[in-house]
């Protein structure tokens, strides 16, 4: 049993809401034609907030600091020494019927109040099961109650009219009638003396002076075996109660009980055993989702756990190359050649890393769902002969150029293929897919291509002859942070990111993935995407001319760049210093508004987003609005999903994300520059 949530709380929350649920007790009663209804329900009214503190003596027993003690005291309000007092400062005259009506009306009032409250659900769901237990048991006990009442007037029943013994009789089965709960009396050969109109719901066949069991009965439920299994245990031990659990199978569906068994003594003295039935069905499944949602956060701590020492490592890597030749160079004199080589591993070390930072960031926003794909022709056939020439160098580096064969499969027809969709993501997945390939096959062949499978769909493939994926991980390959421990023992590197991010993108572009592999035999991973061609075929040839020379000719120009790191700036200086342009720093954007307004001769701004005083935004928006003519190219850090269109919407006519790369730099001053040219000899004209 969990505990209840906050139990000074839930006290709170009744005992503030006293009034209201007076007045919803008799919007409910209002509907219904009882007798001296106006003077029952001033009376009950009158007895709501002793109620209030039962129902908190009551859930003591199942809160935090629950103990026996407040078990006992709790029962001891109704039952012993207590009952007269109970009784007088409860009933108040009420007949007991009457008064476990309106008890039923103020136990819906309680349950409508937890729902309108601002609590969590799992809080709603604790305070209404434990409202439930404690109505059950007062409303248990009031019947216990009666029927030692009927017990003490067994010896006045002789000088008691036969009008006045039924007159009491119809009370008591009214009083049994009215209870919430499902209850049967049985008597000491478990036949059915009595039952209510609850436990009629849940058993359609039951009825009185048959056994609950029948006899003969060949289809009887495991459950009633349990239950008659319990009954037989608990008249054979010395206790006066016990309490069971047991799942049933009712014309509702599956059903869940908490069942007591109270032994009772007729008015002869004969043993009779009273069951009444708690339904758990909503406790049970409450129970079972805080368990599955423990399990899932626990699940999530432990990848959380592995993704950072993961994630350490895989960084660690890198930046060991990095730091490590980079201190060699500094504190040893090498020759050039040798300087190129480290440079080179340096190079390449860099780039690992930023790989390993980009799958973070797209892993961060697809759960973000702010991944967004960008349709536009993509000549897919040019894309993967791109790949072809990078992984051949791979194989180089790798050093088994010789062992491993790289084979393109894409026939003659579907070469001029030009689809619309987001051609960066496609080749994206593909680039993952090629590294596993690369990775996990020594020796072989790497197959990779694609084909039409109809007029609709494209599929396209990488299939490998190396380690292969045990059959019970192919599902598991595309969590999050997972990698094979076979593999891990190769230290062949990753992050466990690339297959789930492979996958949601395939789902992103309107496809799905799977993958065909065997241990020893290779792998092969297959992924469809809709084939919606574009009429008009893009050629290589203007792309390539767009190619910029390794160094621009700037001079005449001046380029402000605005930065206020020490080291990025020096970088940027030294890209630029070949150019022959005219570099003037501003350590930030109030620097570079100064500039804007007191030069003339400044033919474009490079521009940091995030430097002081001034923020890159703000310096851009109010340069665009005194001069326009001025390209602005925004250098940042900002790489998330909608930070282009910020930057462009603040007035910057480009957008490079760091790592700068030189040569898109490059094109994109040769791009501005010229257009700026062309303006003023416009301007010049038009004078």
């Amino acid at each position: 049993m969990k505990a209840l949530h906050e139990p000074k709380e839930y006290e709170k929350l009744l005992v503030r809401n006293e009034s209201w649920l007076k007045a919803r007790i008799r919007d409910y009663t209002t509907v219904y034609n009882l007798p001296d209804s106006s003077a029952y329900i001033r009376k009950f009214s009158g007895s709501i907030g002793e109620l209030i503190k039962l129902l908190t003596l009551f859930s003591e027993p199942f809160s935090k600091d629950g103990s026996d003690k407040n078990r006992k005291r709790s029962e001891e309000v109704i039952t012993g020494v207590g009952q007269m007092q109970f009784t007088r400062k409860l009933l108040k005259g009420i007949p007991v019927h009457s008064y476990l009506f309106l008890l039923k009306q103020f136990r819906q009032a309680c349950y409508d109040l937890f729902q309108q409250a601002e609590l969590p659900d799992k809080v709603v769901a604790n305070y209404c099961m434990f409202a439930g237990l404690s109505f059950d048991r007062i409303e248990f006990l009031l019947l216990e109650m009666q029927n030692r009442d009927l017990q003490k007037e067994k010896k006045r029943k002789t000088h008691e009219s036969p009008a006045l013994l039924r007159l009491r009789k119809n009370s008591y089965l009214t009083i049994f009638e009215s209870l919430f709960a499902p209850i049967i009396l049985l008597d000491h050969a478990n036949n059915i003396i009595n039952y209510n109109e609850s436990a009629g719901l849940i058993f359609p066949g039951i009825c009185k002076k048959t056994a609950l069991i029948r006899k003969g009965n060949s289809k009887v439920p495991d459950s009633m075996k349990f239950i008659q299994r319990q009954i037989a245990a608990f008249k054979a031990a010395d206790r006066e109660e016990d309490v069971f659990e047991v799942e049933m199978e009712t014309p509702n569906g599956l059903c869940y009980y908490k069942i007591l068994l109270k032994k009772l003594l007729d008015l002869s003295r004969n043993e009779e055993i009273i069951l009444m039935f708690q339904d758990l069905t909503e406790q049970h499944a409450t129970e079972k989702y805080l368990e599955e949602a423990r399990i899932h956060a626990e699940e999530a701590d432990r990848m959380k756990t592995s993704f950072l020492a993961n994630m350490s490592h895989e960084i660690r890597t890198p930046m060991n190359a990095i730091v490590g030749f980079t201190e060699l160079m500094l504190s040893e004199n090498y020759k050039v050649s040798e300087q190129k080589d480290f440079l080179k591993l340096i190079q390449n070390s860099s780039r690992d890393l930023l790989h390993i930072i980009e799958d973070i960031i797209d892993v961060a926003k697809l759960e973000s769902k702010q991944l967004k794909i960008r349709y536009k022709p993509c000549e897919i056939y040019h894309t993967f002969c791109d790949l072809k020439v990078v992984f051949t160098d791979a194989l180089r580096r790798y050093g088994i150029q010789d062992d491993v064969s790289l084979q393109l499969e894409v026939s003659e027809q579907d070469r001029d293929i030009v689809l619309n969709t987001d051609g960066e993501r496609l080749k994206q997945v593909l680039t993952n897919l090629m590294s596993n390939a690369v990775k996990f096959t020594n020796k072989g062949y790497i197959r990779f291509g694609y084909q039409r499978t109809d007029r609709s769909g494209l599929l396209l493939f990488v299939k490998d002859s190396g380690s292969g994926i045990p059959e019970n991980m192919k599902d598991q390959v595309f969590d999050r942070f997972f990698q094979l421990e076979e593999h891990q023992s190769k230290n062949l590197g990753g992050a466990g990111l690339g297959l789930a991010i492979c996958k949601n993108i395939v789902s992103l572009l309107g496809g799905r993935m799977w993958l065909e592999s065997a241990v020893n035999k290779g792998s092969s991973f297959y992924f469809q995407i809709p084939c919606h061609e574009v009429a008009i075929k893009q050629t290589r040839s203007k792309a390539d001319s767009n190619k910029p020379q390794d160094f621009p000719d700037l001079k005449a120009k001046t380029i402000v760049v605005a930065e206020d790191d020490e080291i990025n700036y020096l970088f940027m200086e030294e890209t630029l210093m070949r150019t022959g342009a005219s570099i003037i720093r501003a350590e930030n954007g109030l620097e570079a508004i100064d500039l804007a307004e007191s030069r003339d001769d400044i033919d474009m701004i490079l521009m940091d987003m995030k430097m002081p005083e001034v923020s890159g935004f703000e310096a851009a928006k109010y340069i665009h609005s005194i001069r326009p003519e001025i390209p602005i190219i925004a250098h940042t850090a900002f790489a998330m999903e909608g930070d282009k269109q910020k930057v462009l919407d603040a007035g910057c006519s480009a957008y490079l994300t760091k790592p700068v790369d030189r040569h898109k730099l490059f094109l994109l001053i040769e791009r501005y520059v010229q257009s700026t040219e062309k303006m003023k000899k416009n301007m010049v004209g038009a004078k």
